[in-house]
């Protein structure tokens, strides 16, 4: 049997409570060390959490969110959801790689976006920090106002194109599209032309090729006639798609337009699916 001092007591007291004092700070630390999602947030001067944004439809937004908060970020699209409405966000790929877009920096992802469609869409971002509460931007959008958007005319052939603001000094150039006859005997014979209007980029260069909008202009008969397979104007069996018409003129797009998936592609995509041609 071991009898203990009043001394040792003491000492194994101490050494008690200094083990349990060790623990407790061993466990509360973590939740001090936890980052703070205002103030990292804030550095990569993104939208404060839990907050509301107003955009206009065809917006376009560089959206920032911390490394270290969201570590598995990267490479991935950010997640977003319709809550009302037809709003929607899709990722822009000229800006450069998802979460490596323009603007970025060596501590925060960075995404280019624009919305389209009109009411409510939601961005969600969870972290895999223990402690951290789930990220939630909710953004407004609302229909486009009509001095976001800049207009090209054709007076030539009576057609107007809507284009996003972003488009402003943009170049216009007018080549020429070739219909073609098959199966004769001298081979494919070129029997149809027309101008073909294309409405370039404003960050296109002879060295830097954006995609641009290429607009096939027919008459009525020679559209007509394409529509009975007298002749071709692709090497592939694909014909032109329709977008406007008037008196005179119908106006098509080519088959196979972006098949390059040249840079800006979904851009114009998306400019197309607004059905900004109008025709007069």
């Amino acid at each position: 049997m071991i009898t203990l001092t009043k001394t040792t007591k003491i000492i194994l007291g101490a050494v008690v409570i200094l083990v349990v004092g060790f623990g407790a700070r061993a466990i509360t630390s973590p939740k001090k060390l936890a980052p703070n999602l205002a103030a990292k947030l804030a550095s990569c001067k993104a939208f404060p959490n839990d907050s509301k944004q107003n955009v206009f439809e065809t917006t376009r937004l560089t959206i920032k969110l911390p490394k270290d908060i969201y570590p598995g970020l990267a490479g991935s699209q950010l997640k977003f959801k319709t809550v009302n409405g037809t709003a929607t966000a899709g990722w822009v790929s000229n800006a450069g790689p998802m979460s490596q877009s323009h603007g970025v920096t060596a501590n925060c992802w960075s995404y280019y976006y624009e919305f389209d469609g009109t009411g409510e869409v939601d961005l969600t971002a969870s972290s895999s920090i223990k402690g951290i509460p789930n990220y939630l931007v909710r953004f407004i959008v609302g229909p486009v106002l009509t001095d976001q958007k800049i207009l090209y005319r054709n007076d030539q052939y009576g057609f107007t194109v809507e284009l996003p603001k972003t488009w402003q000094g943009y170049s216009v150039l007018t080549q020429h599209w070739i219909g073609y006859a098959t199966g004769g005997s001298h081979g494919d014979v070129n029997t149809e032309k027309g101008p073909q209007i294309i409405i370039r980029n404003p960050q296109w260069t002879t060295e830097n090729n954006w995609q641009p909008i290429p607009i096939m202009v027919f008459t009525l008969r020679q559209w007509n006639a394409l529509q009975l397979g007298s002749y071709l104007v692709s090497a592939a069996p694909i014909p032109p798609s329709e977008l406007s018409r008037n008196a005179r003129y119908v106006f098509a797009l080519p088959p196979r337009y972006n098949y390059a998936f040249t840079k800006g592609w979904r851009e114009v995509e998306m400019i197309l699916q607004s059905k900004p041609l109008h025709a007069f």
